[in-house]
């Protein structure tokens, strides 16, 4: 193979390697700023733990009292993940990469903070009966958030 060819080759695979990875990143960032599951509101589940309408009242607000720092950070990780594939496509020096890579972690880890916060404050609404038939649920229902 000539050299130009191989060096055509290599371009256009690191231009489809690139566009995978930000549509791979696009599509994660609409994921999780699609309307996430409220396993609260399935009434099989309601019924399963006898939930009370206050209870559910009190979900409601703690989900959304959130939701605007959670979007505010998936808003920030799409943008840093987006910096950081451009760095990578443009070969910057590992130290930007190193940098780019540790505040988008930095920005997930909080993110998931939120989240796990979030639980802890929506698992105290719970009475232990409650609490108990909800880890029982299996995994696969979407009652596992709150796992």
């Amino acid at each position: 193979m000539s050299l130009f060819r191989e060096r055509s080759t290599q371009r256009v695979l690191s231009v489809c390697v690139t566009f995978c990875a930000m549509a791979a990143a696009i599509v994660a960032t609409q994921g999780v700023l699609a309307a996430p599951q409220r396993w609260w509101r399935d009434q099989a589940i309601q019924q399963n733990l006898r939930l009370t309408a206050e209870q559910v009242r009190q979900f409601d607000s703690l989900f959304e009292r959130d939701v605007p720092a959670r979007i505010a950070l998936q808003q920030q990780i799409a943008q840093l993940d987006r910096e950081l594939l451009r760095a990578i496509e443009l070969e910057a020096d590992v130290a930007v990469v190193m940098r780019l890579s540790d505040e988008v972690e930095l920005l997930r880890a909080q993110r998931n903070v939120r989240r796990a916060l979030m639980l802890v404050a929506m698992r105290k609404t719970l009475t232990s009966d409650q609490r108990a038939k909800l880890f029982k649920l299996p995994r696969s229902s979407s009652a596992a958030v709150a796992h």
